[in-house]
C-alpha cells in the first residue's frame, strides 16, 4: 500500500496491486492544509445533527465497491460488516466529521475536519478510489462463463474465462464488467449483475461480436447518428436487419441487454414496429435478472400506456418496486414526486400493501 500527501492537503490512499478491497493506511499522524472554511462549524453542527450510519467507522476500514450514474453520479461503499451502503455527495463519512465533496468515475473524495498538534482546526480531502477487480476491464458481452458450482461450504462460484483467456473464479458480491456491476446471484443458468446478465453460452460467431458492438455503441451514444454510423461499417446496407436477428438470437440465449435494446427498439418504433406490450415483454426478461434500467422502463410503460402483456398484480409489483427505489434513493436519485406517481398506480391496481407507504410520504 502507498500513501501520497499532497501539498494542496490531498490524502490517496491507493491499494496495493493484488491486495483485497479494504485499504488500510496510517493516516491519524498526515498534515493537511488549513482553509478559509470554518471548520469549527462543521464539528459543532454535528453535534446537533443526527449522525449518519457511516460515522462510526474510521474511513481506513470502509471500501468503494463500485461506481453508477443515474441521474447523480453516486457510490457503494463496503462497511467492515461486509454492507453496502449508496453514498451520494453531501453525506458523512467516518469519526472525523468526515462529508463527501465529490464523486467521480475514479474516486470518492471526503473532506474532513482535524486538529492540528497546534490545537488548530484544518480540513483535510481523503481520496478513496474505486477498488478494481480483474474482470472489471471488459464489457459484460465479452465473458464466458465456463462453469458454476459449489464449494465445501456450499456457497455458489463461477469461473469465468477474460478475452486474454485467463480464468477467474468470483462469487455473490464480486464485481464484473467496465460498469463495475454487482453480482446479486449466480444460478447454474448464469449469473445475475447489476450491469446484466452472463448466461452459461458464448456468442462467438463474427456476425454476433460486431453486433454487441454496435448494441454497446447503440446504448452509450447520445447521438443518433454515430450508432448508426458504426453499424454500416461493422454489418454493410443492410445492418438493420441483421443486427435485429442477431439481437433476437442473442435475446433467445438468455442475455439481458439484447433483450433491453430490444426493448426499447419496440417501445420507440426505432428499425421495428412500434409495439409496447412486446417492448413490456422484452423490459421484463431484465427486471426478473434485477437489471435496473429494465426495471424502470417496464414500470414507465405499465404507467403511461395500456399493458396487457403484463397482468395486473405483476404490474403493481414493478410499480411498487421502482416506487420505492426513488422514495429511498436506492439506485436512483431520490424523488418523492416520481415515487409517489408509482406508489399510487401501484395501489390502483388492488395491491393493499402500499397503502402504508403512501401515508408515511409527506402529502404534496
Amino acid at each position: 500500500m502507498r500513501v501520497e500527501t499532497l501539498l494542496i492537503g490531498v490524502l490517496i490512499i491507493t491499494p496495493a496491486v493484488g491486495a483485497d478491497n479494504s485499504w488500510v493506511a496510517d493516516i491519524e499522524n498526515t498534515t493537511g492544509s488549513a482553509t478559509s472554511e470554518s471548520t469549527s462549524n462543521r464539528s459543532s453542527q454535528a453535534e446537533t445533527r443526527d449522525k449518519e450510519y457511516l460515522e462510526q467507522f474510521h474511513l481506513t476500514k470502509l471500501s468503494l465497491n463500485s461506481l453508477d450514474v443515474n441521474g447523480e453520479w453516486y457510490a457503494q461503499i463496503r462497511d467492515p460488516e461486509g454492507a453496502t451502503h449508496d453514498v451520494r455527495v453531501g453525506q458523512f463519512l467516518g469519526k472525523h466529521f468526515g462529508k463527501v465533496e465529490k464523486i467521480d468515475a475514479e474516486a470518492v473524495y471526503v473532506a474532513e475536519v482535524r486538529r492540528g498538534r497546534n490545537e488548530t482546526w484544518f480540513l483535510r480531502e481523503v481520496r478513496i478510489p474505486l477498488s478494481r477487480q480483474p474482470l472489471e476491464e471488459f464489457d459484460l458481452y465479452r465473458l464466458n462463463l465456463k462453469k458454476v458450482g459449489k464449494d465445501e461450504k456450499g456457497q455458489a462460484f463461477a469461473e469465468i474465462i477474460d478475452p486474454k483467456g485467463r480464468h477467474h473464479i468470483v462469487r455473490k458480491g464480486d464485481f464484473l464488467g467496465i460498469e463495475h456491476a454487482e453480482i446479486f446471484v449466480i444460478e447454474p443458468e448464469g449469473i445475475s449483475s447489476g450491469g446484466g446478465y452472463l448466461p452459461k453460452c458464448p456468442l462467438s460467431n463474427e456476425i454476433m461480436k460486431r453486433s454487441l458492438q454496435i448494441m454497446d455503441a447503440f446504448l452509450r451514444s447520445r447521438d443518433d447518428v454515430d450508432w448508426r454510423e458504426k453499424a454500416y461499417k461493422l454489418l454493410g446496407w443492410q445492418w438493420p436487419v441483421i443486427w435485429e436477428n442477431a439481437m433476437l438470437e442473442a435475446a433467445n440465449q438468455g442475455w439481458i441487454q439484447p433483450n433491453f435494446v430490444l426493448g426499447l427498439l419496440h417501445s420507440n418504433g426505432h428499425l421495428v414496429s412500434d409495439d409496447p406490450n412486446l417492448a413490456a415483454q422484452y423490459y421484463k426478461v431484465g427486471a426478473e435478472k434485477g437489471y435496473l434500467p429494465a426495471t424502470v422502463k417496464l414500470a414507465d410503460l405499465i404507467l403511461n400506456e395500456h399493458i396487457h402483456s403484463v397482468e395486473r398484480q405483476e404490474a403493481a409489483k414493478w410499480l411498487y418496486e421502482v416506487g420505492m427505489l426513488y422514495k429511498k434513493g436506492h439506485r436512483v436519485a431520490k424523488n418523492q414526486h416520481r415515487a409517489r406517481r408509482y406508489l399510487e398506480a401501484a395501489r390502483e391496481r388492488g395491491t393493499w400493501m402500499h397503502l402504508n407507504e403512501l401515508q408515511e410520504m409527506a402529502p404534496e
